[in-house]
């Protein structure tokens, strides 16, 4: 007797963020092992650049979350490092009326900052956000409207630094005019906090992240996913493009949302 096997048969569909495509083959049909065709009409979308597809499932070995929860302990160390180019686009929700770092990424040269790479969000008392780039000897505000009173401010927003501009729930708040000098750090992208200059600064982000993407020119660096790991229940990101799971760098632990549907 011989096994006879037939390939499993698998529907796929094309989303423009969380919105399925109309457009032909938005939705298609694919054996195992077999060759995806994606759709020939490119998502565009205000103040961004269509950069490809990204697979949203994850393996079997892992939960998606909707986020995970940062309680001002924790952080991850993404492994990437950035240079003028460098793209960063975070949703997130802070639950800190206070400066926490969201992201960043510096290097120092004994106790002086000579690259930078940042957001620290968000001071109560002036509503802005605080961003870095570059070498720039001070920090660069941004004074976005709609954060002026405490509940904009924990309400759920989206943050983008893409090279020297800075936006807001995609407008675009700051641009940094000091001079636009090629740069490559050394100390890598972190998430949730920043360096200092004795190692990681204590002022990390406390809230909840809903994804964590990273471009580096035109190529994608970091793709995190929230997720948990089936295992052992150990609540992280999986990074798509690595295909990774990272966990928590710091003390404690992430917090998990709820599964995602």
């Amino acid at each position: 007797m011989q096994a006879n096997w037939d390939a499993n048969t698998i529907d796929l569909h094309w989303y423009n963020g969380d919105t399925e495509l109309t457009v032909p083959s938005a939705s298609q049909s694919c054996t195992y092992d077999g060759t995806l065709t994606p759709p020939a009409t490119i998502p565009t979308k205000t103040g961004y650049t269509f950069k490809g597809w990204t697979i949203r499932g994850l393996p079997s070995e892992y939960t998606k979350l909707q986020y995970i929860e940062f309680t001002g302990d924790q952080y991850i160390d993404t492994g990437v490092t950035v240079d003028q180019t460098s793209d960063v686009d975070v949703d997130f929700q802070s639950t800190s009326d206070g400066l926490v770092w969201l992201f960043g990424a510096r290097d120092y040269n004994g106790t002086n900052i000579i690259h930078k790479f940042s957001v620290q969000y968000i001071s109560s008392s002036s509503n802005k956000i605080w961003i870095q780039f570059d070498n720039t000897t001070s920090l660069e505000y941004g004074a976005p409207t709609g954060l002026t009173n405490q509940s904009q401010r924990l309400a759920r927003h989206r943050v983008r630094l893409s090279g020297n501009k800075c936006y807001l729930d995609d407008n675009l708040i700051y641009t940094i005019t000091d001079t636009y000098t090629n740069f490559s750090s050394v100390n890598t992208l972190l998430i949730g906090s920043n360096r200092a200059s004795s190692g990681v600064s204590g002022v990390r982000f406390k809230g909840k992240i809903y994804s964590f993407v990273y471009n580096k020119g035109e190529n994608r660096r970091f793709n995190g996913i929230p997720a948990k790991r089936n295992s052992d229940n150990v609540v992280g990101m999986y990074d798509t493009v690595s295909k990774t799971f990272f966990t928590n760098a710091g003390t404690g632990s992430f917090v998990a949302g709820p599964v995602a549907q």
